[in-house]
């Protein structure tokens, strides 16, 4: 019986979402096929759950290097403002580096015997699995934890801001994307991780000890607060008028990586 009222339950909460924001059949389509590929692949699974488990050992360790006191877990805490950003990076790291290797060769040809335009739909339906499948389930559990620490209000408005933070993370790492998730062909060594894992690490810390300085900042001054959501607004806006009004209508769904051209000449006969 508990079974059964969960599932009723997640059937609600599917029929919810397809309502109010996938009334678009191509969006709701790349919504669920991503979400249930990822949660029944067991390839996939077990690659997110590494960078989880790397995100979740460096929130330990970033903990360990605090006093765990109660009277030292306040807001000004940059380690308690960071974590959710390290989590965050981490996750979303991981789904772009998932999203490259196929699960079902045969979905391919279906998205491609059945594509329709515009072609942005596509996308927008990655993205918003991406962030009500993942960043914001996530986001919950972070709440209820600083909820425990600071009180509903302030860990709402942390939340809120680090939700910001991560979901303009998403666009950045999307950006320019072309591939419906999961299905595209894989080349082996197409993600040079040799090449732009120095960029990754420094973009990490970067993107973590800038954003938690600022947080901190902005929970001395909180009027400032509107300020940073109105930025985070206008550079979302921006990325999204860009790739809707110009990339996605230029660039063709890519359902076949093709090899560097190094690798062909190395291929080719003599």
């Amino acid at each position: 019986k508990g079974r059964l009222n969960l599932k009723k339950m997640r059937d609600l909460l599917s029929r919810g979402i397809d309502a109010v924001i996938l009334k678009n059949p191509t969006q709701r389509a790349v919504f669920h096929f991503f979400g249930q590929t990822l949660w029944r692949s067991t390839l996939h699974k077990m690659r997110l759950f590494n960078y989880l488990a790397v995100s979740s050992a460096l929130a330990l360790i970033m903990l360990s290097t605090t006093q765990l006191l109660r009277s030292h877990m306040t807001i000004s805490n940059r380690t308690l403002l960071a974590i959710p950003l390290v989590l965050s990076f981490f996750l979303l790291l991981g789904i772009r580096t998932l999203a490259n290797v196929p699960a079902s060769l045969e979905a391919n040809w279906v998205f491609q015997i059945t594509e329709r335009t515009p072609r942005r739909h596509y996308f927008a339906g990655f993205k918003k699995a991406v962030f009500f499948e993942t960043l914001f389930p996530l986001f919950v559990l972070v709440f209820i934890f600083y909820s425990y620490l600071w009180g509903w209000k302030s860990a709402l408005l942390h939340c809120l801001y680090c939700l910001a933070a991560s979901a303009l993370l998403m666009e950045a790492l999307f950006l320019r994307y072309p591939k419906v998730p999961f299905t595209c062909t894989y080349v082996p060594g197409k993600a040079k991780v040799h090449v732009y894992w120095l960029p990754y690490v420094i973009g990490f810390f970067v993107y973590v000890s800038f954003l938690s300085s600022l947080e901190r900042f902005l929970f001395a001054y909180p009027r400032y607060f509107l300020n940073y959501f109105v930025i985070c607004g206008v550079l979302f806006a921006a990325s999204w008028l860009y790739q809707n009004l110009y990339f996605y209508g230029h660039q063709p769904i890519v359902y076949h990586e093709e090899p560097e051209p190094v690798m062909i000449s190395l291929e080719s006969p003599p």
